[in-house]
């Protein structure tokens, strides 16, 4: 008979590279989606005090598959990442929120995603 399942051998971790960032265990990086993809899931990131740059982000992020891009609103310190697969940006909530990447706190929250039906018009000027 096979052994009870507390002796069998666990499962191996999932891959997990340093990032020089954070001290955050991250995936491998995984890179960016191909260019065209139809954004489907959003995330609101506020920094505190402020956000790394760009480059050091889209490093972090892209390590969750499928980013498309991140926005930073210039002179704050809040933005957008955008994923084409809504699994990546749940994971990449889940491992990065409340995180430290470069000294700063990192908040993170599921933002739907604007267009078609449920969208709101605009008022007529």
């Amino acid at each position: 008979p096979p052994p009870p399942p507390s002796l069998l051998p666990a499962p191996p971790p999932q891959q997990s590279i340093a990032c020089p960032y954070t001290d955050i265990s991250l995936p491998a990086i995984q890179g960016l989606a191909p260019p065209g993809s139809p954004c489907l899931a959003r995330l609101f990131i506020v920094g505190t005090p402020s956000l790394p740059d760009e480059t050091v982000l889209t490093d972090v992020f892209c390590r969750f598959s499928s980013l498309i891009d991140i926005k930073l609103l210039p002179g704050t310190s809040y933005g957008y990442v955008r994923f084409a697969m809504a699994e990546s940006a749940e994971a990449a909530c889940m491992v990065l929120n409340n995180g430290t990447i470069q000294g700063n706190m990192i908040k993170l929250s599921q933002q739907e995603e604007s267009g078609g039906e449920n969208k709101r018009p605009r008022p007529s000027t």
